[in-house]
Order: C-alpha cells, then structure tokens, then sequence
C-alpha cells in the first residue's frame, strides 16, 4: 500500500496518523468536502443504493428493511467476479479460495419461506412457519443457513427452509394462517382476467 485515500476527516488528519504515514511511507490523500464524487467509496455506496432500491421497488419489500436488503446486496458483491481483480470475487481475492454460492441462489430477497418450527404440540401445531428471506446467516450454523424475516419483525436464522412459491400441493394452509401479511399472495393465471365487481341497483 502506497497511498491512504481518505474523505479529509479529522480522525484521519491527526498528528498521530500522520506520524504512523511517515513510519510506514504512506502517502494520503484528502478529497474535497462536499465532493462525494472524489470518493470512490461514495461512488461504491452510490451504486449498491441504487440497487437496494431497485430490490425494494420490484419485489414489493417495506422499507423497513431496507438494512436487510442493503446486507443482502453486500454479500451479492462480495461473490461477483470483477474484471479489476482478474475476474475473481472480492471474496476469493481477500481469502484466497472461491466462494460456494449455493446458499446465494436458493432464495430471491423477501421471498416467502416455510421455516422449520420447534416446540409446537401435535398434532395441532404446524411443524412449519412461513417467514421471508432476508439473506444468508454468515456468522451461524453451517452455510446453507438463512436469515428469515419472522410475523413479529424478529430476523431468526434456520436451515431448514423451503420455498412457499410452489403451488397449492406444497402450501401448508395452516402455517399461512398463522402469518397473513408474510404468507404468499397467489398469482394471477395468466390469459385470465381479473373478476369484475358487479354493480347491483
């Protein structure tokens, strides 16, 4: 490392620092104030926004979890090869081996899941809840372990999960009772109309 870029704030531009650049012969570099496009971190955090966003809009997710969605989109570019690092991921670049994806292509963001329940009693209580995924848990259990949005707002980590998006054959009615505004909404078929609202005098 040669050059330190930084934003010019003022833990970086201390006496201190600066004697550990000279100990070290870093050279740094300070952008404008108010100039974000001379930061290429701004740049970078530009660009993941705009794909939060994008996630947001089109798959109809509250903003309340936008956090979620911005991790989830972190841990997508942390496992996209770049052309600046030779076509490896930052992942690999930064560990040295290549990433499994597996865990990454199981679930789009906020899709409706069935979560695997524990201590209900039988045979009255589902064994499932449904839940939407929300990322993968890095940091517990084995990889394939997911980070699931519960009907309380509480993010639980389980890795027996499968998709709600099945069809009517696979759904488990009861757990989707349990949790209304996470249960899957039916899709329209398609070539089907809507049902028209009569009008009645």
């Amino acid at each position: 490392m040669n050059r330190i870029r930084s934003d010019n704030a003022k833990a970086q531009c201390n006496q201190r620092v600066k004697d550990i650049y000279r100990t070290f012969c870093i050279d740094d570099w300070h952008s404008e104030a108010y100039k974000g496009n001379q930061n290429f971190a701004e740049l970078g955090w530009r660009d993941t926004k705009a794909k939060i966003q994008m996630v947001l809009d089109t798959r109809d997710v509250p903003s309340e979890c936008w956090l979620l969605c911005g991790q989830f989109i972190s841990t997508l570019q942390n496992h996209i090869a770049l052309e600046c690092l030779g076509w490896r991921t930052p992942f690999e670049w930064l560990f040295g081996f290549t990433p499994d994806i597996s865990a990454l292509i199981q679930f789009e963001f906020y899709e409706p899941v069935y979560y695997q329940k524990y201590g209900g009693s039988f045979p009255e209580d589902s064994v499932e809840a449904v839940g939407r995924f929300v990322g993968v848990a890095e940091d517990v259990g084995h990889g394939m372990t997911y980070k699931i949005l519960t009907e309380s707002g509480k993010v639980i980590c389980r890795a027996v999960a499968r998709t709600a998006r099945k069809g009517a054959e696979l759904s488990n009615w009861k757990a989707d009772g349990l949790a209304p505004k996470l249960a899957p909404k039916p899709k329209p078929i398609s070539g089907q109309k809507a049902p028209q609202a009569k009008l009645t005098l």
